[in-house]
């Protein structure tokens, strides 16, 4: 049997967003029986406990040496080059597993596939260019050129990745999203500081300067300073996990604004205690300036929560069927935004959490996600047409 292997930089929960969808999508295909299914990843620190999560999948991990940004791994190198693998489809960019990912292309000459994962966005190409500018040098340039194929999340991302002059096939396949059975069990993580009647305003996910939390604190700040009835029920609550000091950024922007008793932000949070929060919050909000397609706003969906996005979050879907709510990435429109938002009748609120779920049981699903992405391999492998989620 022919064998796919998915290259990633972190097989744990320190790979943020791509934790979920790469091990997701990789089991999904996996289920379907006709391909063998492989991973091959970095590892770091959370490595060896997250790993089962990945079953019946079994990755195959070895030790950075040096600055852990760049993820060198000569063991990764001549594990990946041993490998039986027939298809390689590597996951994110700018590190070292590129440069794997190009090698094992140049010696054995099948076929590779690259999901950039919104890495090729303008927002995010403007952002730490010397290190973009050395990868681009050492590894990056080639690597993107003799790609056999992009794995693009959305039509905006194609076009990120066209307007780089990458001009090999594309296939347009969205990320996916388990659809919980029901309402999640235990407390949420916030259930000690508010009380049940009160509403929350949830962020989940990576605490990053591109998910515009810094302006999402300002705007939260300044609309509940003004001393409105209306919405003096609502807390925010940023979870997550921290990148580059974030969250300590945020906190201190927090403070200086009095909003310790309003702005909560109770780390990182998985599995149950994840989908508690999930299930106990009142609304998901997502301001941010540069996005693939987050898994975030499909796992708010999932729970029939209302979503407060920017259109930069790649999901025009959601504004079309009703099932999200527009904001802007400045303060002011921001604060505007969660105004109108606030300002709403809880029963169209609901509504509109239920039409996202809906959206993403009848587009997101992973098993229409996986039967999409075993076609493209299988196209790529020749064994089957061009799929129709592949554009020219």
């Amino acid at each position: 049997m022919q064998k796919v292997t998915d290259i990633v930089s972190s097989v744990s929960r320190k790979g943020g967003g791509l934790f979920y969808s790469v091990r997701r999508l990789a089991q999904s295909v996996a289920e379907l029986g006709a391909l063998e299914g492989g991973v091959v990843g970095l590892e770091d620190e959370f490595s060896r406990e997250d790993v089962d999560q990945w079953r019946p999948l079994k990755p195959k991990l070895y030790p950075v040496s040096g600055p852990k940004r760049l993820g060198y791994s000569p063991g990764l190198m001549q594990g990946t080059l041993n490998s039986d693998a027939s298809l390689l489809h590597g996951h994110g960019i700018w590190m070292y597993p590129s440069r794997v990912t190009y090698e094992w292309w140049r010696q054995k000459g099948r076929p590779y596939l690259i999901s950039p994962h919104g890495m090729l966005e303008p927002w995010t190409l403007k952002h730490s260019t010397w290190k973009k500018a050395v990868a681009k040098l050492l590894y990056e340039n080639a690597n993107l050129h003799h790609a056999s194929c992009f794995r693009s999340l959305c039509e905006s991302e194609s076009h990120s990745i066209r307007r780089l002059g990458l001009n090999q096939p594309i296939c347009q396949i969205p990320n996916g999203v388990d659809i919980p059975g029901g309402e999640a069990t235990g407390a949420a993580p916030w259930s000690r500081q508010l009380k049940d009647s009160d509403d929350v305003l949830l962020y989940l996910g990576r605490i990053h300067p591109k998910k515009g939390l810094a302006n999402l604190v300002k705007a939260f700040a300044e609309l509940q300073a003004g001393g409105d009835p209306r919405w003096s029920s609502w807390y925010l609550v940023i979870a997550g996990w921290d990148q580059d000091d974030h969250e300590e950024k945020l906190k201190t922007l927090a403070r200086s604004l009095r909003m310790e008793s309003r702005i909560l932000f109770p780390g990182p949070i998985f599995n149950r205690e994840k989908a508690a929060a999930f299930s106990k919050a009142s609304a998901f909000v997502l301001p941010s300036f540069s996005e693939g397609l987050p898994i975030a706003v499909l796992e708010a969906w999932s729970h029939a929560l209302p979503v407060l996005m920017t259109q930069e979050c790649n999901l025009p879907e959601g504004f079309a069927r009703g099932a999200a709510f527009q904001v802007h990435n400045d303060p002011k429109r921001l604060r505007d935004g969660l105004q109108a938002f606030f300002s709403m009748k809880k029963g169209a609120r609901q509504e509109m959490g239920a039409k996202g779920r809906d959206l993403v049981v009848q587009k997101f699903s992973w098993s229409k996600v996986a039967e999409e992405m075993l076609e493209v391999y299988l196209w790529l492998l020749g064994s089957r047409p061009r799929p129709r989620s592949v554009i020219a």
